[in-house]
């Protein structure tokens, strides 16, 4: 969004809390119930609300030192969300790049030192790297670089920890987002 749209609905909503009011139509709406079923509306919905936006997924006192994680679930794309060795948020999509099982199950913990799959034990470290793989005759030449963990952009917003579902676009800035903070961005999946 851009900076100026940004604070035009900043200024609305201060008003709207001034007058105790806001934008609606001065007549009752009423939303037919086939709307609410609707399978291409929900998706372009999910589209919208969920992956162009950040979304809060957690509270940072709940990721203060380094491997405290949260999963999240709630867009659609399994997520974990990781306090890196240095201090960092990291986001990644919470799937093995083996055969696609979940890496983590619980929805938080504290001092993880590494994520384990449950089908093969592909072990992930905190950074999302693949770290080990057991058995690995079994497994010749495969590029853990390229098998590492497909990581979201995160972003540290007041004390929330909110993700973007998007592949990197240009650079955010302080300048161009005066209302949030500076993005650090990883990989984008």
């Amino acid at each position: 969004m851009e900076a100026k749209k940004q604070l035009e609905l900043v200024r609305r909503s201060l008003a709207h809390v001034a007058t105790r009011n806001t934008d609606r139509d001065p007549k009752p709406t009423t939303v037919a119930v086939q709307t609410y079923l609707d399978e291409r509306r929900y998706a372009r919905e999910r589209e919208v609300l969920f992956r162009r936006s950040p979304v809060a997924v957690a509270h940072v006192s709940q990721l203060v030192s380094p491997g405290d994680f949260v999963t999240h679930d709630g867009t659609g794309i399994p997520l974990l969300v990781v306090r890196g060795d240095d201090g960092s948020l990291s986001a990644f999509i919470n799937v093995c790049r083996h055969r696609g099982n979940c890496v983590e199950k619980s929805p938080c913990g504290r001092d993880k030192k590494a994520f384990v799959c449950g089908y093969h034990a592909w072990t992930y470290g905190r950074d999302g790297r693949l770290k080990a793989i057991p058995s690995e005759n079994g497994f010749e030449g495969v590029d853990r670089d390229a098998r590492a963990s497909f990581a979201s952009r995160s972003e540290r917003q007041a004390a929330w920890c909110g993700l973007a579902h998007r592949p990197a676009a240009r650079p955010r800035t302080r300048a161009s987002m005066p209302l949030l903070s500076s993005a650090r961005s990883r990989r984008s999946w």
